[in-house]
């Protein structure tokens, strides 16, 4: 998984396939980032960030494969 499109606060991450696996994304410049997944398996993920968990249950939808959340520096883990 490769950033599609980086700008000062925006992050998009797209993938050529459905992913259904945990993966991970490092940010290391500061400030906060609006962050958009895309091709994400539907359903339930969860985010830690640094190993703690950041956000719990975030909803998937069949119709978008589309994941969306603000962060800012850190090693975020995406769990199914």
């Amino acid at each position: 998984i490769a950033p599609g499109i980086a700008e000062p606060d925006q992050i998009a991450v797209f993938n050529a396939e459905i992913i259904d696996r945990p993966f991970s994304l490092t940010i290391r410049d500061s400030g906060s980032r609006r962050i958009l997944l895309s091709d994400l398996r539907e359903g339930t993920w969860q985010i830690l960030k640094d190993g703690s968990v950041y956000r719990n249950a975030l909803k998937v939808q069949n119709d978008d494969h589309l994941l969306y959340f603000e962060g800012d520096t850190g090693t975020y883990t995406f769990c199914r």
